[in-house]
């Protein structure tokens, strides 16, 4: 994950909200309103690098997250790829999930999130088939 964040996405830290406010330029930790260059769409962010992984006593590995909500309907992909690169660099591999039915929580309707893991190497299909 990045250490530092664009002008862009830093910009849209929110560092007055009463739950979710972050100190500016602390990294991609917190929560951020950024519009979207590619749609002009506002994207809501909620981001975590894993610095509190264990406080939350989630165990290992640990998972870096961010979260991309849009107001009215589900992120795009091309919204998807572009808080993507806001968020990781070009060589992290970085994924979505679809869990089973069974295990589905959905807090907020038109949230899609992005994830990738801290420690080891998440397995993926061979390259010719991906």
């Amino acid at each position: 994950m990045r250490e530092i964040l664009c002008d862009h996405v830093e910009n849209g830290r929110l560092v007055n909200h009463p739950h979710l406010a972050t100190e500016p330029r602390t990294g991609p930790q917190g929560a951020f309103m950024v519009k979207s260059r590619k749609s002009g769409a506002n994207l809501i962010i909620i981001a975590s690098d894993a610095r509190d992984w264990e406080d939350e006593r989630l165990g290992r590995p640990r998972w870096e997250h961010v979260s991309v909500h849009v107001d009215g309907r589900c992120p795009t992909y091309e919204e998807m790829e572009e808080v993507r690169n806001w968020f990781w660099l070009e060589n992290e591999l970085v994924v979505q999930f679809s869990v089973p039915r069974s295990e589905h929580i959905n807090v907020h309707p038109h949230t899609l999130h992005l994830w990738r893991m801290v420690e080891g190497i998440m397995p993926r299909p061979p390259q010719e088939c991906v």
